[in-house]
């Protein structure tokens, strides 16, 4: 079991250097940690990172390259510079391995150590809060905090604009206030490629044909998905999403709908009218029915034959 959940958690990890990879490239001696003050301690740390000796693996030592970097840490006073180191620690923890020396990841002393990137940093733009942002989202523990970790990635960086890159700009040196030309331009290629690449590790997870999701969860995630990035490729794949699985379902806190009965003289449209059934007549109605017409002939002659009676016997005697 623990192999397996290893090997998830590698899974998602490995997709995330490869990434990094790309990005570094861009990235290059533009974006990266910078000595700028000679500091014997950063020197040395540096000889012993991978990702800044040019991936040296003889002379790599994780060990000593974060035993230098803390030593540094020490005596830096700049909080662009710090935050720079302790990506660099991350990297070390997460993707940057040795395995000439028999390295492995750890992932607990890597989240801490970019989580105080963003602690030292919260606002600013530079390439060290940017890749704290991108990992932390893909070292959770779960497929859906992963998901949502990356939708914060995403929603960030997709605000982020030329001239918030300006205002926000991580420095990689004290004289360095604004990003220069070079600088600004790859910032903005890693933005893009990081929007490109929040939306395939969202969307591809939960294009699968196997249900890992409950169906109530994944539908709200849609929801929210559809409505927060408005506009978006992932606001999109959402509305397809729910068109085709969830057309006919309500909204997750309305009522049911309440069927209205018909009142008891309403006749509804598709109710088919049926004959009322003859009514059984009782005895006293019988007797108030209209009697027949051969009847009602001798009741008339009875009738005029007691009229001519009655006339008769009002004649006066003649004398």
């Amino acid at each position: 079991m623990e192999k397996a959940v290893w090997a998830c958690k590698g899974r998602h990890i490995l997709c995330s250097a490869v990434m990094l990879v790309c990005l570094c490239w861009q990235a290059s001696a533009s974006l990266s940690l910078q000595n700028y003050d000679n500091h014997p301690d950063l020197a040395k740390a540096m000889e012993y990172d991978l990702e800044q000796n040019h991936s040296d693996y003889d002379k790599g030592d994780r060990a000593l390259a974060e035993k230098y970097y803390l030593a540094y840490l020490e005596d830096a006073n700049d909080s662009f510079q710090k935050a720079r180191v302790y990506g660099q620690l991350g990297v070390m923890y997460a993707t940057s391995i040795n395995l000439q020396k028999g390295d492995k990841p750890d992932l607990g002393k890597s989240r801490a150590y970019f989580r105080k990137v963003l602690e030292i940093e919260p606002e600013r733009i530079g390439w060290a809060t940017i890749r704290a942002r991108t990992m932390l989202a893909s070292m959770e523990e779960t497929e859906l905090a992963r998901i949502r970790g990356r939708m914060d990635v995403y929603e960030w960086v997709r605000s982020i604009d030329e001239e918030k890159i300006k205002r926000l700009w991580l420095p990689l040196r004290p004289d360095n206030t604004s990003p220069f030309p070079l600088q600004f331009t790859r910032t903005l290629n890693i933005r893009e490629d990081i929007e490109s690449n929040c939306e395939t590790n969202i969307i591809f997870p939960l294009s699968s044909s196997v249900e890992w999701l409950d169906p109530q969860v994944k539908r709200d995630l849609l929801l929210e998905m559809s409505s927060r990035f408005k506009g978006s490729e992932l606001a999109k794949f959402a509305d397809e999403k729910l068109g085709k699985e969830f057309i006919a379902s309500p909204e997750p806190n309305d009522p049911a709908p309440v069927e209205v009965q018909p009142e008891p003289n309403e006749v509804s449209k598709d109710q088919p009218i049926e004959p009322e059934p003859p009514k059984e007549v009782s005895q006293q109605d019988k007797k108030t029915q209209l009697l027949p017409l051969g009847d009602i002939a001798a009741a008339a002659g009875v009738v005029v034959v007691l009229a001519v009676v009655a006339l008769l016997l009002k004649k006066p005697k003649t004398d």
